[in-house]
């Protein structure tokens, strides 16, 4: 630090003036000092008019306002720049100089202004440059007077010495060794105070300390600022020193000029020295001023749009954009920032940082939708910014708003001030009703730095008046606006789904599916599902969907082959993982620009599919805009945002209101744990039964009645999730069927088994659980490492013996399983988890949650995850759209908790938040989720979690017996499914074996197959290719050849079908059976055909040439997966040749159908061309079967699943309900390259 003294001699006056340039110096040069009192000549007379007022009482002290509020810290980081913001007047009548530390002096000509002092009498000094001042001009004695209104005052501490001739205190003015000294919030030109008292404000710029010497000679002086009862520092802790040199008869200012941060509230002193002697020591206070603004976590409701939201219209004009990560626009895209989707490490918006070392204020002007004039009454400030860039130093404190209903340079007036509290949480301020074109949010101070950050400002209009954005096109989809991706079929790297819905990210804009090879359209369907702001349900409008993706992707030659051709709409009202309704089907046109595809409905999920593109290896998008729609009584979903609540447990409670039917429940009858007569049987009303203790088992009665096979369908109920396992036993107590937990996720079950008449048990009983705990151990964890120990050790000491767990951890690219196997040791556990608990690291979550799926996969009973994250994901190798579609599969509830002050930041890799990702993936999973900010509420967490999964089951059951059939009907709607379900290459193989000369009634076998099967080929499509071969026509059995009689009768695209039907009339049955030589021939007659292939083989009889069709079919279906079989059997009754057969249809991929006779022959034949289903119980038993078309089939009222079998797949449908006396009907469409289901409500087929 630099210390020196410029010395100026004017000799014409005898004015000495001295530039100090240093800052907390203990004494001043004694060698300056006499030097300069050496080269006076003279000494300076002066007129000295004395204010002198009465000695104040000790007891009369005026206490000092207290702060109403107190900000921790101090000034840590300003004490080191104290030489930057602290300053002194030098004395009146010296020559300018313009200097750091100094105020340029002025005429000392000029006229003297009064001193405002308490006193009634006003002491004038009086300087003339060409006449001497008397110096011993009496003093008029001083009256009192009351202090201003609103000051309370503190009075002097008086410090006498032995050399003090005369110490004068009032209440503002101190007058000690010929020295006049008064605190001051501003000084004039000729230093003189102008707004004298002891209670400052903390927005004041400076507090001086206005001195007028009388003495006959230069003083040395000497200032200490101290704070004496200030949050943030100790008690009579130093803030700000100076020292000077005071010349005779001049007046001077000494001020402490306010930190960045302002004057903290609270009392102070400053402590003068004469000649290092204590005089005088002056009190004073600092008071808050400007309220502070409300943590937004305390409001329940903003009903008003967020009019400054870039979204909706909003524009930042001042200041201009810097750096794209630190842009002022960040402000207003609602969020504090977005982390980036290529770099974990870093972000795309940080959220805004004014420029370093920039002087205060700072101004930030916002407007609105085309520069409208709004009336505005709220304003929300988020001081959260990037977390490694994030400072409460760097929080802005006191702030002003100034509005304008002109333009940005002129008609701006302030409409209110207040300051942000020093915490990194989102804060609102309320203001009366005002209008604006233009916001000015000033920000005058900080918490300590010379520059502040910020990470989103909203601004919200005032209810009851005509909205800026009456006409303006709500994206309710863009992640601003609070819409998110539930979840999405795939992605390319650099065109995440991100870039679907937010265009601002980078030039990049628009999404490509995930790698496929150019021209296969196996990657087709895309889908998307979109879900709003806290997942409400929303009016929707419309969807715009844009083709162009962005400029690298336009470049590449089947950009325009990538663009959609036809898109579906669909909504769920309920469940983003369940079934969704069909809104409509769209054609797009093969051009760049936007397609508009009408909705008009209200729905809470919106599932975008993409059907079809125009013949491109990927497929691309360049935006969707789901526009919300506006009806009188709808409140808009963006104007009334609720403040979601992060810290509730997703419980899944009983209440009367939505379970009417369980206030009727009986009770069960105890004891019920022993076979007995006497035991309650199940009826359609509820019983309300409890396994306790956990070993028990509880037992009902069922009794079947009538001659004929009947549905049992039984409905069990829990508060929480199902752990209790069902058997079925017969009167014998052996089990016939059976339920286990481990398969089914939620709290309802309806499950119906097909039971013939007859007196049965129900047995409940509660399984065991195995658990896998899976924390994550990442960076993210920093300092929450011991509360997460504390509470999974307390989670194992309560552990029962019917629980088994295992641990996961996992942070950088290591997902650690720790111990071997499941295991209730707690001495074992407790080995594997010590020394596993810190933070360091990325974030493998997604790899970590599929490997505990993995754990538990072969675990019979009751299975839980216990997931603790943050939500975030930087390092897994598994995608957030696969471990979601894992998760569901998987059938494994996961309690999900997720902890830290970061979950509602937004992902750009996931387009979600973090507790986003967590609340779906517990919901995919039937599951929990749960959301703390502080790790100190893990250990109650883990301890609710455990009860719930070992608490005695509370249940609900009642069954119910089928009286009555009702219809089942899948009908194929649109495009024909044999377009994408049958093969287009049929192949015929027909059995003339001697065996088909035997009759079944009046007519031969052979003559039935050959009229069958020339009618199923004249009803096939003409686009379907068919070739037929026959086998055992040629050469009777025995003869040589026999075993190679197999003959193609003609290929495909030989003939037409006139001339096939001919051929077919002209077959006659002589020879054996060569089956499996004649598939070996058959690949022969396919080869080269690249496309999927069907051979349907009817015969009635086995191999008779020692060949083995199961493995030729199974080498045939390894060299080609395409190719298919099925196998029609007619007039078998030999079970030993069902079963040979029906090994060989499962080695073809196909079906086994049987036909004792034409018409089930006919009706078989159809059937193995057709796409057909089975509807079977929950036991896997099949109850009826039939084929997809317009004819229905009847079905014991029940519950059951669907296999529906086109071209070899399976598609599964659960729980489709029959209901009696009603029509189920299903409709199967072609989406992409599967078969989408859509489920129609029942039709009532009687008056019951």
């Amino acid at each position: 630090m630099r210390s020196f003294f410029t010395l100026i001699m004017v000799l014409g006056t005898g004015i000495v003036s001295s530039e100090v340039y240093a800052q907390n110096k203990s004494e001043i040069n004694k060698e300056i000092i006499d030097k300069t009192h050496k080269e006076t000549a003279t000494e300076n007379k002066t007129n000295i008019e004395n204010v002198l007022g009465k000695k104040a009482k000790k007891d009369s002290t005026v206490k000092q306002n207290t702060a109403e509020e107190k900000i921790p810290g101090g000034v840590l980081e300003e004490k080191k720049n104290e030489k930057e913001s602290t300053g002194i007047r030098p004395t009146a009548g010296a020559k300018s100089t313009k200097s750091r530390g100094l105020a340029k002096e002025t005429d000392p000509t000029k006229k003297a202004v009064p001193i405002q002092s308490s006193t009634s009498t006003t002491s004038t000094i009086k300087t003339k440059p060409a006449q001497k001042a008397k110096s011993d001009q009496k003093s008029k004695p001083a009256q009192k007077s009351k202090p201003a209104q609103g000051v309370k005052l503190l009075l002097d501490t008086e410090i006498k010495s032995e050399k003090e001739e005369t110490t004068t205190a009032t209440t503002s003015t101190t007058t000690t060794k010929n020295i006049e000294y008064v605190l001051t919030e501003s000084v004039n030109q000729y230093f003189e105070p102008e707004k004298v008292s002891r209670t400052f404000n903390d927005t004041s710029r400076r507090i001086y300390l206005a001195l007028n010497s009388h003495a006959q000679q230069s003083r040395s002086l000497y200032t200490v600022w101290r704070a004496m009862n200030v949050k943030g520092y100790k008690s009579g802790e130093k803030v700000y020193g100076w020292s000077r040199l005071l010349e005779p008869g001049k007046r001077a200012a000494v001020w402490w000029q306010a930190p960045r941060q302002g004057f903290l509230p609270g009392e102070y002193e400053v402590s003068v020295k004469i000649d290092d002697s204590p005089i005088v020591l002056l009190k004073f206070a600092v008071q808050r001023t400007s309220p502070a603004a409300t943590l937004l976590s305390k409001i329940k409701r903003l009903p008003s749009y967020n009019i400054a939201h870039r979204a909706l219209g909003g524009q930042v004009v001042l200041p201009v954009a810097s750096s794209k990560q630190w842009s002022a626009t960040n402000l207003i895209d609602g969020k504090a920032w977005i982390k980036s989707y290529q770099m974990d490490d870093s972000c795309d918006s940080c959220g805004w940082s004014s420029p370093y070392r920039a002087k205060f204020p700072k101004e930030i002007i916002v407007a609105f939708n085309q520069k409208r004039i709004a009336t505005i009454n709220a304003i929300v400030i988020d001081p959260r910014v990037w977390p490694a860039q994030a400072s409460l130093q760097a929080i802005p404190q006191h702030l002003e708003l100034w509005v304008s209903e002109t333009d940005t340079n002129t008609g701006f007036r302030k409409i209110s001030s207040f300051r942000l509290q020093k915490k990194l949480l989102v804060q609102y301020w309320s203001f009366p009703a005002v209008k604006a074109r233009y916001v000015k949010i000033k920000i005058k101070t900080s918490y300590g730095f010379s520059h502040v950050k910020l990470g989103d400002i909203r601004i919200y209009e005032a209810p009851g008046v005509k909205s800026v954005l009456y006409d303006f096109p709500k994206n309710i989809a863009h992640p601003d606006l609070g819409g998110h991706l539930v979840s999405f079929t795939s992605m390319n790297r650099y065109y995440p789904v991100t870039k679907l819905v937010d265009r601002t990210l980078s030039f990049l804009s628009g999404w490509v599916s995930g790698d496929s090879h150019k021209g296969d359209s196996s990657y087709l369907p895309q889908d998307f599902v979109f879900a709003f702001r806290n997942d409400k349900p929303a009016w929707i409008d419309r969807v715009v969907i844009n083709t162009t993706a962005g400029q690298r992707y336009q470049s590449r030659e089947n950009n325009r082959k990538s663009w959609p051709k036809k898109i579906a709409l669909y909504g769920s009202y309920d469940d983003p993982f369940g079934e969704y309704e069909e809104i409509g089907r769209f054609d797009l046109a093969q051009e760049s620009r936007d397609h508009v595809l009408r909705v008009k409905k209200k729905i809470r999920y919106l599932k975008v599919r993409v059907l079809e593109n125009y013949g491109g290896g990927v497929t691309s998008l360049g935006e969707v805009r789901i526009i919300e729609g506006v009806l009188p009584a709808y409140q808009s979903i963006v104007k009334h945002f609720l403040k979601p609540d992060e810290h509730q447990v997703q419980n899944m409670k009983v209440t009367q209101s939505s379970q009417p039917l369980l206030r009727q429940a009986r009770s069960e009858q105890e004891p019920n744990n022993h076979f007995s007569s006497k035991l309650l049987a199940l009826t359609t009303q509820y019983i309300r039964g409890q396994i306790s203790p956990l070993t028990e088992i509880d037992l009902y009665r069922v009794k079947i009645t009538g001659r004929t096979a009947k549905a049992f369908t039984l409905s069990l109920f829990t508060p929480g999730y199902i752990k209790t396992s069902i058997a079925l036993l017969d009167v014998n107590r052996k089990v016939i069927r059976q339920f286990d937990p481990s398969g089914f996720t939620g709290n309802k079950l309806l499950l119906s088994w097909l039971l013939k008449p007859g007196d049965y048990f129900l047995k409940l009983k509660t399984e065991p659980v195995s658990i896998v705990l899976v924390w994550d151990t990442s960076g993210s964890m920093s300092g929450r490492a011991a509360d997460l120990q504390k509470a999974i050790d307390s989670f194992i000491a309560r552990m029962g013996k019917d629980e088994q767990v295992n641990l996961i951890r996992f942070s950088n690219h290591q997902v650690e399983v720790l111990l071997p196997e499941f295991t209730n040791d707690k001495q074992k556990i407790r080995a594997a988890i010590r020394n596993k608990f810190f933070a360091r690291g990325g974030t493998p979550l997604y790899d970590a949650i599929n490997k505990a799926i993995t754990l538990l996969n072969p675990r019979k009973g009751n299975r839980a995850i216990i997931l603790l994250s943050d939500g975030g994901d930087s390092e897994s190798k598994i995608r957030y759209s696969s471990i979601l579609a894992r998760v569901k599969a998987s059938k494994v509830p996961v309690y999900a908790i997720g902890l830290g002050t970061d979950l509602l930041n937004y992902n750009a890799r996931s387009l979600a938040s973090g507790k986003n990702v967590l609340a779906y993936i517990a919901k995919a999973s039937k599951g929990r989720a749960v959301f703390t900010p502080d790790s100190h509420q893990l250990g109650s967490i883990y301890q609710n979690i455990a009860h719930e999964l070992v608490k005695p089951a509370l249940y609900y059951v009642k069954a119910r017996v089928s009286q009555h059939p009702g219809k089942l009907q899948l009908v194929a709607t649109g495009e024909r499914i044999a377009s994408v379900a049958s093969p287009e290459y049929v192949q015929l193989i027909l059995d003339a074996s001697g065996s088909m000369r035997r009759y079944t009634g009046k007519r031969r076998m052979i003559s039935i197959a050959r009229d069958i099967v020339r009618e199923v080929v004249k009803g096939l499509p003409l686009d379907i290719k068919v070739a037929m071969r026959v086998y055992g026509q040629q050469i009777r059995e025995g003869r040589r050849g026999a075993c190679e009689d197999s003959r193609l009768l003609f290929g495909f695209g030989d003939l037409d079908r006139e001339q096939m039907l001919k051929k077919i009339k002209q077959i006659r049955a002589l020879g054996t059976t060569p089956i499996a030589y004649t598939l070996a021939q058959m690949a022969k007659d396919q080869k080269g055909i690249k496309q999927r292939r069907l051979a349907i083989l009817v015969t009635d009889g086995k191999e008779e040439c020692g060949g083995d069709p199961v493995k030729v079919m199974q080498r045939l279906r390894i060299e080609d997966p395409r190719l298919r079989l099925n196998v029609v059997g007619f007039a078998i009754d030999d079970e030993h040749v069902i079963s040979g057969l029906k090994n060989l249809a499962l080695a073809g991929q196909g079906r086994y159908f049987g036909a004792d006779n034409a018409r089930q022959l006919s009706l078989m034949i159809r059937r193995s061309l057709a796409v057909t289903f089975d509807v079977v119980d929950a036991s896997g038993l099949v109850v009826a079967t039939g084929i997809v078309g317009k004819t229905s089939i009847n079905v014991p009222e029940g519950n059951y699943k669907i296999y529906v079998y086109p071209a070899g797949q399976r598609i599964v449908l659960r729980n489709v309900l029959v209901n009696q006396n009603s029509l189920t009907r299903i409709e199967l469409k072609k989406e992409g390259g599967i078969i989408g289901v859509n489920r129609l409500k029942p039709i009532a087929l009687i008056d019951r």
